[in-house]
């Protein structure tokens, strides 16, 4: 294939926010989508969001009670490995992917498993590397 063929990756994403800006309601898309996506923020932003409050799949409220380093050094995006804890005021649903929300860091798809606190309430856990 000759290089002229296939676009770059950068004319690729160019002409995807082109479309994505053309669609009704975009300026509040883009405004909601401004800065780092949620799943891709590194240990230290998401440790300064423990305490607060998360939406999961739109109803549910949760809150983010910790944040726990891994072993694994920094890899293709630039964070280590990490795992985030969620509290939930209900049963834990089970293992799968949820829409997580929250008014600082944003929205985000996360595969999520269930599990309990040292007290015994219901948590979910995703892992980041």
């Amino acid at each position: 294939m000759s290089e002229g063929f296939a676009p770059s990756r950068r004319q690729f994403f160019a002409a995807g926010a082109v479309a994505a800006a053309a669609l009704p309601g975009a300026s509040s898309m883009v405004s909601a989508m401004a800065g780092t996506p949620i799943a891709l923020k590194g240990h230290d932003e998401w440790q300064a969001h423990i305490g607060k409050q998360f939406v999961l799949d739109g109803t549910a409220s949760m809150k983010l009670v910790a944040v726990h380093k891994g072993g694994r050094q920094p890899g293709a995006f630039g964070r280590g490995q990490f795992s985030a804890v969620f509290e939930l005021d209900r049963a834990a649903p089970s293992d799968g992917t949820f829409s997580v929300a929250n008014a600082e860091l944003g929205y985000a798809e996360l595969y999520m498993q269930p599990g309990k606190s040292q007290s015994g309430k219901p948590t979910l856990y995703a892992a980041f590397s």
